[in-house]
């Protein structure tokens, strides 16, 4: 069974998993009110390392992002005795941004997460191919149901999990373009929260297969995507529901608590609490730890797993920081102390842009796996798009037009009247118009089950140049709220969603380069999900107006 055999954090409040755990059980804090960087920039709140942390923590020929993960895999390994450069191993990092504050000082540069994840593998020795999550805020969760997964079904011995992004003007300017951000230390599921803090800290878990009794165990985990909004949860939490009802914790004894995403925002914390009433889990303690960390964004299903495997090795629930008085109509049970527990599970929720919701259970207690071998599948229909060419089933369609000007091409031929298509950036446009052609012939029912598995090696570059843009000059200082939102390569699933009515699980992976074999097998993991009986899966890259591929298949589980 898929078990935690080491972990660590590295955040403002301490270099260790354990530092950071007393830090929060003494109610500390490392959120502080901070000043734009320039006129242009409000007051916002955050999390971050100083100046002297950063230098200590720095590695010579690494960037920032990537000096943090690799010093705190490198502090999870202390003592685990596995051989890196076995093809048994696999790192799997979970970020929304990555290098992004490089773009800032370059814009010709490659600031990929997935070129990022492969200098990382290189330093530890790691041969096999790296695989980024890039599913917005529930990265990290996703990120350890991929490695459950991959191990439970013994496709990889090991599994390094990295977490880990860094603040910067792009992001901060892009969340205060939102009205997103509090000037003042978050108030998670309080009546006066008015935004989220923002937070940097890196976090790592070494995931291994284990049939030992002792050790935390990744039991079973869920991904659901709301089909509401890309930026707006669902108000009555539909995803975050069904996330956690796939979970099957009615009977369940051993659940201490259930730890929230907590944003502060006002519509995270309404959604979260209508989710739990409405999945029967009111009477469950809820505990939220934005207020200490801030929004770590790809690493804080990650940190805020770790921390509440801490706490229950403490016998205790951790308090929510900045809570008081309740602000949030679903009934929750919101700790704003710490209490003592003897129980030994947990359950992780997370929600993020793009509709995307996950729930993981983490227990000591070994529970029954029904998952002993990837589900083989058969191709049902694929396409192929580039530049000026388009293949459907293998044979060819005739084009009149290329780049940008083919999908517009596409669009009014095949979908039509649905003026947001306008509005997307290219990548979006690209994935949208592909996969409404792919999916013109599934039933309504088996659309609402499907699941979507995208891989590309560039993430949302296109749309990230287009964005520094809006920031680049402080005299004509414009965050753009419509980009912002884009330069989430995880939109595009979301954009389908909506569209047509799915609530499968929704996932963008980043690689170095296309690797076959990790697609096949992250796509077989994906049928673990006992109601995914279809999908959407394959490759989509996009550069710029001439230099964009989507190479997609719709893939039916055999049974």
């Amino acid at each position: 069974m898929a078990t935690i055999i080491s972990h660590n954090i590295i955040s403002p409040l301490g270099l260790s998993s354990n530092d950071n755990f007393k830090a929060l059980l003494e109610g500390v804090s490392s959120i502080v009110s901070c000043q734009g960087v320039h006129e242009g920039m409000r007051p916002y709140s955050a999390s971050l390392f100083t100046a002297e942390a950063n230098k200590e923590l720095a590695i010579e020929g690494y960037s920032r992002y990537e000096a943090l993960s690799i010093q705190s895999i490198k502090k999870a390994l202390e003592g685990v005795d596995f051989d890196l450069s076995s093809s048994e191993t696999c790192l799997i990092l979970s970020t929304t941004k990555g290098n992004i504050e490089q773009l800032e000082k370059d814009c010709s540069i490659n600031i990929s997460p997935a070129s990022a994840a492969q200098r990382i593998a290189d330093f530890f020795e790691i041969k096999t191919t790296p695989i980024t999550v890039c599913n917005a805020c529930i990265s990290g969760v996703s990120a350890m149901l991929l490695a459950q997964r991959l191990v439970d079904a013994g496709v990889y011995k090991n599994i390094v999990v990295c977490g880990c992004d860094v603040q910067c003007e792009f992001i901060i300017s892009g969340f205060q373009s939102l009205n997103a951000v509090s000037p003042n230390p978050c108030c998670p599921f309080d009546i006066e929260r008015i935004g989220l803090s923002l937070g940097e800290a890196v976090a790592t878990v070494i995931v291994s297969q284990s049939h030992a009794s002792a050790g935390w165990k990744i039991i079973k985990g869920c991904v659901r995507n709301d089909a509401y909004h890309n930026t707006t949860p669902s108000p009555v939490g539909e995803g975050c529901c069904m996330a956690l009802s796939q979970l099957a914790l009615k009977n369940n004894d051993d659940i201490a608590f259930i730890n929230a995403h907590g944003t502060a925002t006002m519509f995270n914390d309404q959604m979260e609490s209508k989710a739990i009433e409405s999945a029967d889990l009111s009477h469950l303690p809820v505990n939220a730890l934005k207020g200490y960390f801030g929004h770590t964004m790809g690493a804080a299903g990650i940190i805020e797993s770790i921390i509440s495997m801490e706490a229950l090795d403490a016998g205790v629930i951790l308090g929510t920081k900045g809570f008081s008085i309740k602000g949030v109509s679903g009934k929750v049970n919101v700790i704003t102390q710490p209490v003592k527990t003897n129980k030994k599970s947990f359950v992780k929720i997370i929600s993020g842009f793009g509709g995307c919701n996950g729930a993981l259970l983490m227990s000591k207690e070994t529970h029954n796996n029904d998952q002993s071998k990837l589900s083989e599948y058969k191709k049902i229909s694929t396409i192929k798009i580039v530049n000026n060419r388009v293949l459907i089933n293998g044979a060819e369609l005739e084009v009149a037009n290329e780049g940008k000007a083919l999908l517009k091409e596409l669009y009014t031929k095949y979908i039509g009247n649905y003026p947001k298509f306008h509005k997307m950036d290219l990548l979006c446009q690209l994935g949208f118009v592909a996969i409404q052609i792919l999916l013109k012939d599934l039933e309504s029912e088996a659309k609402r089950n499907l699941a979507i598995a995208l891989f590309n090696s560039s993430s949302s570059i296109a749309t990230d140049k287009e964005y520094i843009k809006t920031i680049a000059d402080k005299d004509n200082y414009f965050p753009s709220p419509a980009l912002f939102v884009y330069t989430l390569p995880n939109i595009v699933l979301s954009e389908v969603a909506i569209k047509e009515g799915i609530n499968g699980e929704t996932t963008m992976y980043l690689l170095p380069q296309k690797d076959e074999y990790v697609m096949t097998q992250v796509a077989k993991s994906t049928f673990a999900d006992n109601d995914v009986k279809e999908m959407v899966v394959g490759w989509i890259d996009c550069f710029n107006e001439s230099n964009f591929i989507a190479e997609l298949s719709i893939i039916k589980k055999l049974e």
